[in-house]
């Protein structure tokens, strides 16, 4: 009888280096194949996030003791302070009678 040599079974899963490049692939042929619809798509996304998403970042700062060295994460945090100053103010009505 002739002996047999033993064979290492197949390897049926990639490691996951060559899983996560397969995927980074397929990821970038997408994109490059649909190049078209991500640019008609870039205005909508840039309008969002100049005109909805930054001013955020003022309504953050009407509630602080707002520095611009400290930043907006860095200033302290004063609550109504700065609103209850507002609408106590005398002249706050006359300006808004002669703004509005």
């Amino acid at each position: 009888m002739e002996s047999v040599k033993k064979q290492e079974p197949f390897q049926l899963t990639l490691s996951k280096k060559e899983e996560k490049l397969r995927r980074r692939k397929k990821i970038i042929a997408g994109i490059k194949t649909n190049k078209f619809l991500y640019v008609m798509i870039l205005p909508g996304v840039l309008y969002f996030l100049i005109f909805r998403y930054l001013p955020m970042g003022g309504l953050v700062i009407a509630f602080q003791d707002y520095q611009p060295f400290l930043g907006i994460m860095g200033s302290p945090w004063v609550g109504f302070k700065h609103f209850i100053r507002l609408f106590t103010e005398p002249t706050f009505f006359t300006l808004r009678r002669l703004y509005n």
